[in-house]
């Protein structure tokens, strides 16, 4: 826009007093490029009005929430008096079986877990779980994009037909009025 003194988005928004509204559509009038753009932002607001809010996610479920409830047997065991109980009847048993039976010391070798590997199959997952909703994500905004083009191309295509009519009706007046007018010079010469 090249005129500094009208502020389209305060018109928009209804942030301009009565006189300034009035004083924007007087500009509008006159000036094709303020038309013009102010034309295009009403479009775009009214585009993004046809939206419909959505929520944000709090959260990606990648794993589902049964892992992170407690299950009923940890439920059974988180009372303070119950497990202070078991526990102490535990160490009295082992302290009963070990002093009649001694284990044989055996080394048997450690096994390894191949942590490096265990990442691997979690991050490939991981990967593929954001590869799918990101696809998710960019088919839907995709849609969108196609529904809101489509719509803008159907009013576009309104407004040049109601000009195109408003124009046919101006030269149907103007012909009319260069009849007349060379009709009452015609008679005027003719006296």
């Amino acid at each position: 826009m090249n005129c500094p003194t009208v502020d389209i988005n305060a018109y928009l928004f209804d942030e301009l007093s009565a006189h300034e509204r009035q004083s924007v559509e007087m500009h509008a009038r006159a000036c094709d490029a303020c038309r013009q753009e102010l034309s295009r932002a009403q479009m775009t607001r009214d585009a993004l009005c046809t939206l419909r809010d959505e929520e944000i996610p709090q959260r990606i479920a990648f794993v589902s929430d049964k892992v992170f409830e407690p299950s009923p047997w940890a439920r059974f065991w988180q009372s303070g008096p119950r497990l202070g109980f078991v526990s102490s009847a535990m160490l009295a048993a082992a302290i009963l079986v070990h002093g009649y039976s001694r284990p044989a010391i055996t080394v048997t070798p450690q096994q390894t877990v191949d942590t490096a590997g265990i990442e691997q199959r979690l991050e490939s997952q991981l990967a593929q779980k954001v590869a799918q909703a990101t696809t998710a994500v960019e088919a839907r905004q995709s849609k969108k994009t196609a529904e809101l083009l489509e719509a803008a191309e159907k009013r576009y295509e309104l407004d040049r037909q109601s000009l195109m009519a408003a124009n046919a009706a101006n030269m149907e007046i103007l012909q009319k009025q260069v009849v007349k007018m060379y009709a009452s010079n015609q008679f005027g010469a003719g006296q």
